[in-house]
């Protein structure tokens, strides 16, 4: 019987394939990072350390500035920032530059993980697994944010795949793949702390899989070695400041209830310790704690996967086919190195839940459920191999096929099928700007100032403010809060609505929240001696976004 399809011709499908999904993520995309006009969050720490980068001399320089100490962020890490800084600029060009940066790596994300999760798994896992990264509300309203999360995905997916060519090939081809493997995984390490999550099952399975050859294996030591290379400056970092080479503030936030309590002055000179965080917890709390978290991160995975769905019965069943799929698995070393390295970020990020809860954590692994439930046609008992190939293709047929027309349906359902979804790329309120200028205007160099992180309030990484900022401090009273001021010689304190209902311990009995308005606050009463200099809404004597009052009588 004839082919239907010359050989020459196979690679059209695929094409084809990839640029209809390509076209679906370029529109989508778009309208989210639309939909994403100004800085907030964590992203102004990334332009700042971006412009601090440029400023240090760049890529000519950047190992001298983190072995050096220079680079002293000590939650975030430096390779976006350094990738950022190559077209950072003192300007609100630089966000819309930085959000195109970011729609350029989903574009690559997603052609890669199309061949990588044919190789790794199926055509039916790489279907499925672009167009989740085409369509999913989720994960593009996740990824058309200026953070790193675009780049880390496409890291880890690098990094596990040629990890696991690594697992499938022997001798000098083994060890290639497996220093591959570790530049990406020391790459993601620079990039997000839990990239060291990677290494760590790396290594695991290697001892599993290989067992006493391991510490006789010069291809397990080169790979090693290559990630202490790429990772070491940060390393070195680390050691010369924190005297622990893998050092991370985001640790000691596991151990406090209050996310707050990490803005106390003394936080990082004493902080707090697994020991007196149980001591003070209980360990049967926690533990309840934990199981009901465990549940809830699975259906984060269920609305990333399946496009919203967060029910128990959708994501407790997506986490069991994982597992079941994973046993079931015939190639043992991809069950093994994938499986415990969804193990190790599964049962990590569980817990991180209660500090932390968002999706954007787990988007690097999403690609493991997707891969393994893929592989369940092939496990289907009492079922011929034959009637296997054949539902499975009809399966992968349907999956492209109604997975395109439902995306360019909702396109054009929703208008998002033209070029103004890339309209209002950026968009600053009048609040802002306002605050912004009197700052600007007012502060004098010695002045010092306390300001939260409201988002009105993030204008640093484009406009510069005299005199020395303390971000909003926590304290467990207004009391020791004023003593905090006096001692420091504070001349103004800026609130805002998300500052006030952020530290209702300092706050509550002066300042509130707007009722369902957190952007704004309402005065109950004037604390002594604090003089209210500038209140925008201007002429608005009951609510307000921004509030700025000299307290400089506290200590004069």
């Amino acid at each position: 019987m004839k082919k239907l399809l010359p050989d020459k011709c196979k690679f059209l499908i695929p094409l084809f394939f990839i640029l209809a999904v390509f076209g679906l993520y370029f529109f989508n995309q778009g309208y989210y990072i639309g939909r994403n006009p100004y800085p907030s969050g964590d992203e102004p720490d990334y332009l700042v350390g971006a412009m601090k980068i440029k400023d240090y001399g760049g890529l000519s320089k950047i190992i001298s500035y983190l072995t050096s100490g220079s680079f002293s962020e000590s939650k975030k890490h430096p390779f976006y920032m350094l990738l950022l800084s190559f077209f950072a600029d003192k300007s609100l060009d630089f966000f819309v530059y930085a959000k195109f940066f970011n729609f350029i790596l989903g574009g690559l994300l997603l052609v890669a993980s199309y061949f990588i999760m044919r190789r790794i798994f199926n055509s039916f896992a790489a279907v499925f697994y672009v167009l989740i990264l085409a369509l999913s509300e989720l994960f593009l309203a996740e990824t058309a944010l200026v953070v790193p999360d675009n780049l880390m995905t496409l890291l880890i997916l690098l990094g596990c795949y040629f990890y696991y060519l690594g697992f499938k090939s022997k001798s000098i081809l083994q060890g290639k793949y497996w220093v591959l493997g570790s530049v990406f995984c020391g790459l993601a390490y620079l990039t997000k702390p839990n990239g060291i999550f990677l290494l760590a099952s790396f290594i695991f399975s290697v001892i599993v899989i290989l067992g006493k050859r391991t510490f006789k294996s010069k291809q397990f030591y080169l790979s090693l070695l290559a990630f202490l290379v790429i990772a070491s400056p940060l390393l070195i970092r680390n050691y010369v400041l924190y005297k622990n080479p893998f050092y991370n503030n985001n640790v000691s936030l596991l151990w406090i209830e209050n996310r707050q309590e990490r803005r106390a002055p003394d936080f990082n000179q004493a902080p707090p310790t697994v020991f007196s965080y149980f001591a003070k917890k209980g360990v049967g709390n926690e533990l309840k704690l934990y199981g009901e978290n465990f549940v809830k991160m699975a259906s984060n995975f269920s609305m990333l996967i399946l496009f919203g769905e967060w029910q128990w019965r959708f994501s407790l069943s997506l986490l069991l086919l994982t597992v079941l799929s994973v046993i079931l698995d015939k190639d043992k070393k991809r069950a093994k190195f994938l499986g415990v390295f969804f193990g190790f970020s599964y049962l990590f990020f569980a817990y991180n839940y209660k500090v932390s809860p968002h999706y954007r954590h787990i988007m690097p692994i999403m690609f493991i459920p997707v891969g393994f439930t893929s592989i369940i046609f092939g496990n289907i008992p009492f079922i011929s191999l034959r009637s296997k190939k054949f539902l499975y293709n009809i399966a992968l047929i349907m999956l492209a096929v109604i997975g395109l027309f439902l995306g360019y349906k909702k396109l054009y359902s929703e208008k998002r099928f033209s070029w103004k979804v890339f309209e209002g790329q950026i968009d600053v309120s009048e609040a802002h700007i306002q605050t912004k200028n009197w700052l600007v205007s007012n502060v004098k160099d010695l002045d010092t100032f306390v300001m939260g992180l409201d988002d009105n309030f993030m204008f640093s990484w484009y406009t510069d403010i005299k005199g020395k900022r303390v971000i909003q401090p926590y304290f467990d009273s207004f009391e020791k809060f004023s003593s905090f001021l006096i001692n420091n010689e504070v001349h103004y304190v800026v609130l805002g609505g998300q500052t006030v209902n952020s530290f209702p311990e300092i706050y509550q009995n002066y300042f509130v929240k707007k009722s369902n308005s957190p952007d704004y606050l309402r005065r109950v009463v004037e604390p002594d001696r604090w003089v209210a200099v500038f209140s925008f809404p201007f002429g608005n004597e009951e609510h307000f976004k921004v509030l700025i009052y000299d307290v400089s009588l506290l200590w004069k």
